[in-house]
């Protein structure tokens, strides 16, 4: 038996830009700034650093703790609905087959990502 994790995003679904475009509605709700998150290069990143850098490039400041989760609070908000809405949203081919053989073989499936909770969850 071996343990076996997965990212998220690019490894289990394609969101089309999901989660790119709640970046950008929860910022622009909380600082009236569209576009927050173009050019920023985000592979990687865990969803707090995201946010860390998306003030420090757009407000040239670090926001504490508390900012931080109400940001993605919000962002969990919109990427509901941008994931409900994406055209481009897709499993990656094989990937359910692929998983129930995994598991029926022994194997404990697990995530390893950067996505909070709620965003791991929604995609």
């Amino acid at each position: 038996m071996s343990l076996l994790l997965f990212d998220v995003d690019g490894t289990l679904v394609l969101t089309g830009g999901a989660g790119l475009r709640a970046l950008d509605r929860a910022f622009e709700k909380r600082h009236g700034r569209r576009g927050a998150v173009a050019g920023m290069r985000l592979h990687g990143m865990t969803d707090p650093v995201i946010v860390r850098d998306m003030y420090a490039e757009q407000l040239g400041w670090v926001p504490d703790e508390a900012e931080t989760s109400a940001f993605l609070a919000d962002y969990a908000s919109f990427l509901d609905e941008e994931v409900a809405g994406s055209a481009g949203y897709r499993l990656m081919p094989g990937l359910t087959e692929i998983l129930d053989a995994l598991e029926g073989a022994g194997h404990v499936l697990g995530l390893a990502t950067g996505n909070i909770r709620a965003g791991a969850r929604l995609k």
